[in-house]
């Protein structure tokens, strides 16, 4: 859960430039309305009751975060909780107004 304000604070330092996705892969256990109310989350957050988005992305474990470009290629992908760091360094060259990704976070 972590990582979903983490995300958020990426959205608000980056307006029209990043578009977040939250993606629940444990749609069957968990009330998802219930989570972004508790936290007050304000991205957008589906749930992947079939299962598709693990089976398309190979998931072997949550969180797993990816970086898609604006033309759908994934640029980069982590494994559990990203480093502030890594995420300083990703967006750091890209503060001149160019950034255009979508950062796809799945979650339990």
């Amino acid at each position: 859960m972590a990582e979903l304000k983490t995300f958020e604070q990426l959205d608000e330092a980056y307006p029209n430039k990043v578009q977040l996705i939250a993606i629940n892969v444990d749609g069957e256990n968990m009330d998802t309305k219930a989570v972004v109310a508790k936290h007050q989350l304000t991205q957008s957050v589906i749930k992947d009751q079939m299962k598709i988005t693990a089976e398309r992305y190979q998931l072997v474990g949550t969180p797993t975060s990816f970086i898609i470009d604006d033309k759908g290629y994934i640029q980069a992908k982590f494994e559990g909780k990203i480093p502030q760091q890594e995420l300083d360094k990703l967006f750091k060259n890209r503060r001149l107004g160019i950034l255009n990704e979508t950062v796809l976070l799945t979650s339990r």
